[in-house]
């Protein structure tokens, strides 16, 4: 950096008191491990959602290197190899999964605190710490095997060491900051705009203003910013060029979730419709208070504080960060889910921590509003997240999730329940067990968790010609197999070739889809 160009004065270089270092670090400590301890307890009184499937069957074979992870990649490919280090028998991975997620939501918190107290002080990072550590929005989503929470935590970085970049624009800093950059879209590729935010830490931190001093700006940034960016082309390189060879093959890589991804003209046209939607269901793990806050907070200290331009870089900072990590979610998804915006989690709660502290430092009027602000803090925690937490522990058929979040989580739509668990019972006790059960799409990958007999999932979509190919390789004669299907896939089976009895039916607690269990042999060999 020229000698002419020193580091913004908001980041002093000046050591904290005697009695913040004695005493901070510890209570850090401490609210982390309390944000670790909720949850992880009782982690597996919620159902499996499908999705933590499908990312425990990948972990357990990426560490195996024997097919490039980009051709199951998914847009989340860092996420299976984190869950692959804690593989372990189906009738436990729930668990160890969750439990790994539960234990990498400590990296988003020490993150929060770290920014906190850059963007402002020791209690902004401790109080952004505690809005954090009891936000529905993340703790449920954190006590699940998603790749979101796990993004988000990379995302935190990122933005912690961008704010150190933009004070210390450095090679080092760059390598670090491309580092994270890649790790970040390796985990979900939905932060694929986040590379965009240390270049705003830049613009926001940088001395100086005006067209004359580009060039100065240019000289201390560009540098970084470049190595960073070729950090990251270099860490896709093995995903994306092998994907690019195989575009017009037989085997192409799937590198994202096209079913996911919508072109932006046609998006453009939903744009409004899925963004309200998309509020409904943040709501509903927030409460419409917790918004208004994350609004209303930065407002009244505008209002009330308006030369603090220090203050006001930071709430620039973190809208950029939120604008980042749900833009591309608003712009080119398809499918609708709360959890798509968890990475938002971390800023929002720094907006309301940073408004708050501002104004509790403030004389007058500025006090009393920052004192009522922390009162609806409070009140918010002990009306709504308290008892949404408590819920979630002991009983979460009743926390108040709607629509699609009903959907996803509670309705057993493309959750395990107990008929899925009494199939699975069912199987386990068959003597002489079968080689391997044929089940459909959604109900393989649930039935995951509860047996240790080889499961063959029919593709999606399937059709009788996708079964008998299955069963002309597996099913040799005189053998019996078995077959678990949901209602409308009990199609497959009229078949002339084939026969099949009903051994077991079972009834669904929360959605009208029984769940049917057959036994399958050859016509010829029953009329032998």
């Amino acid at each position: 950096m020229p000698a002419d160009y020193p580091p913004p004065p908001e980041f002093s270089s000046r050591r904290p008191r005697a009695h913040h270092r004695a005493r901070w670090p510890w209570l850090v400590v401490a609210l982390l491990l309390v944000q670790f301890a909720i949850r992880a307890h009782n982690l597996t009184v919620q159902d499996p959602f499908i999705d933590e499937s499908y990312h425990i069957l990948r972990a357990s074979v990426v560490w195996d290197f024997d097919a490039n992870p980009g051709r199951f990649a998914n847009g989340k490919v860092l996420l299976y190899f984190w869950l692959g280090l804690f593989e372990s028998s189906p009738l436990v991975s729930i668990f160890t999964s969750r439990i790994a997620i539960a234990l990498f939501s400590l990296v988003s918190g020490a993150a929060i605190y770290r920014i906190g107290r850059a963007l402002r002080d020791h209690r902004a990072g401790l109080l952004a710490l505690v809005l954090y550590m009891v936000l529905p929005l993340a703790f449920f989503h954190e006590r699940l095997a998603l790749a979101d929470p796990f993004a988000s935590a990379f995302a935190c970085l990122v933005a912690w060491r961008s704010l150190v970049f933009a004070r210390r624009p450095t090679a080092r800093e760059g390598v670090l900051l491309g580092a994270l950059l890649a790790l970040a879209t390796l985990a979900k590729l939905t932060l694929g705009l986040l590379p965009l935010l240390p270049v705003i830490a830049a613009i926001l931190y940088a001395p100086g203003r005006g067209p004359r001093d580009l060039r100065p700006w240019l000289s201390a940034y560009a540098l970084p910013l470049l190595i960073a960016a070729a950090l990251v082309v270099v860490a896709w390189a093995p995903l994306a060029v092998p994907a690019f060879l195989a575009r017009d093959t037989g085997e192409p890589f799937v590198l994202v979730n096209t079913f996911n991804v919508q072109a932006p003209h046609q998006k453009a046209l939903a744009l409004h419709a899925y963004t309200s939607e998309s509020l409904a269901l943040v709501r509903d793990f927030t409460a419409a208070s917790w918004l208004a806050m994350a609004i209303g907070a930065p407002v009244a200290w505008v209002a009330l504080a308006r030369r603090d331009r220090r203050q006001l870089r930071g709430f620039a900072l973190l809208g950029a960060w939120i604008a980042l990590t749900v833009g591309l979610v608003l712009v080119s998804a398809t499918l609708n889910s709360a959890r798509y915006f968890v990475p938002a989690s971390p800023p929002l709660a720094l907006l309301i921590a940073l408004a708050l502290a501002g104004l509790l430092e403030r004389p007058g009027v500025a006090r009393g509003v920052g004192l009522a602000g922390l009162g609806a803090v409070l009140a918010w925690a002990l009306a709504f997240a308290v008892p949404f937490i408590h819920r979630t522990w002991t009983s979460p058929f009743d926390l108040p999730l709607n629509g699609i979040n009903y959907n996803e989580y509670l309705s057993g739509w493309i959750t395990s329940d107990d008929a899925v668990r009494a199939v699975a019972v069912q199987l386990n006790e068959l003597d002489p067990a079968p080689d391997t059960v044929y089940a459909s799409f959604t109900l393989c990958e649930l039935m995951h968790f509860y047996t240790d007999l080889s499961l063959t999932c029919l593709p999606q979509i399937a059709t009788q010609d996708d079964l008998i190919g299955q069963l002309d390789v597996r099913l040799a004669p005189g053998d019996v197999t078995y077959f678990v299907v949901f209602d409308e896939d009990n199609a497959l089976l009229d078949i002339p070739t084939l026969r099949a009895d009903l051994v077991g039916w079972f009834e669904r607690p929360r959605t009208n889809r029984p769940i049917w269990v057959w036994r399958v042999w050859w016509a010829d060999d029953l009329d032998a």
